[in-house]
């Protein structure tokens, strides 16, 4: 799973089903709003856009997680995906994310901003 915390969740969520990404799980409650997107609309992985309310907890972590939480750690940027269609598997991403695509050594990149 690649879980992608955004500010603004409905804003995000609004693009994906006019990009033809359905959505397979959903939770909007007081401390934490997710939206999983089919694996088939954007594969690799099961894709997820999560926002927490207050943005530096993590609900999904349990009650305790800040006894928990590593504290050298202070972003993650980035993930690789192993897939036959590189290109393709980047232009679905690219939608779903609202990112644009770069080439980094022959690779294609979502820009990470």
């Amino acid at each position: 799973m690649v879980i992608v915390q955004v500010e603004d969740l409905a804003a995000e969520a609004a693009r994906l089903e006019p990009a033809g990404i359905r959505k397979v799980f959903e939770i909007d409650n007081p401390q934490a709003k997710t939206v999983h997107m089919h694996p088939r609309d954007v594969p690799g992985v099961i894709p997820s856009m999560d926002q927490m309310v207050p943005p530096e907890a993590w609900y999904w972590a349990g009650s305790d997680w800040e006894t928990r939480a590593a504290r050298h750690v202070s972003a993650i940027t980035g993930v690789q995906i192993q897939c036959v269609d590189p290109e393709g598997t980047a232009e679905k991403w690219s939608r779903a994310y609202n990112r644009e695509i770069i080439v980094c050594e022959g690779v294609p990149t979502l820009r990470y901003e």
